[in-house]
């Protein structure tokens, strides 16, 4: 089973990580892969991210809100630099939420941030020629520290921990790091009953953990 970004073969943890401004995503059954330089037997996921318009200026943005301190912000603009033949778009990201679990030690609430954007430039010097360009940068964080079941817990006095609770004692870091930068290159050339298509892409991504192992702050 593979995942494809705009046609280019990517990891799971960075297609589905955060994602802004897409134009279609697919679920195809079967082999798949055939044209995409590696296969995929089982099937595969297809994410396409919407194309820049080179026929006119266009914007949105969508605003979503949500229990836990859900907020999520998504914006896109398409310009035409000439008209007909060359554009860019431009998306960006920012999405917060909490789990509802409580620190003791820091009062912090466990969150996951992330934000990113991304540029897009279409191409098309002929009707039967096209480049499509598209680099897209993500950074998320996220605090995590595990629940706290049961006690005695040292340094905390009170009632048994359950999982009702919601509340963690982790007294060092618990916090996950993740930064990753996409590009695809996507080359069309209509020959008449035939078309030539070039497809290349290039993922980058680094993840870091900052994390204490005594969860349960017995030392």
């Amino acid at each position: 089973f593979q995942i494809y970004w705009n046609e280019a073969p990517i990891s799971a943890s960075d297609a589905f990580r955060a994602n802004v401004n897409l134009d279609r995503i697919e679920v195809l059954r079967g082999p798949q892969g055939t044209l995409r330089g590696q296969t995929s037997p089982a099937g595969s996921i297809t994410l396409a991210t919407e194309r820049p318009d080179t026929s006119g200026v266009a914007g949105r943005i969508v605003q979503t809100f949500g229990s836990d301190s859900l907020r999520n912000t998504q914006a896109a603009v398409n310009v035409p630099l000439i008209p007909n033949v060359l554009a860019v778009r431009v998306a960006g990201l920012y999405n917060y939420s909490e789990n509802g679990v409580h620190n003791l030690y820091t009062g912090k609430p466990d969150y996951d941030r992330g934000k990113g954007a991304r540029i897009s430039v279409l191409y098309q010097p002929t009707k039967t020629l096209e480049f499509l360009l598209v680099h897209q940068q993500l950074k998320s964080d996220m605090v995590n520290p595990p629940l706290a079941i049961n006690s005695p817990f040292p340094g905390l006095s009170g009632p048994t921990l359950s999982y009702n609770d919601r509340k963690s004692v982790v007294e060092g870091p618990y916090q996950f790091y993740n930064k990753s930068k996409l590009t695809s290159l996507n080359i069309g050339w209509d020959l008449g009953g035939h078309k030539l298509s070039y497809i290349g892409g290039f993922q980058q991504s680094a993840e870091n953990t900052d994390r204490d192992t005594d969860i349960f702050n017995v030392i």
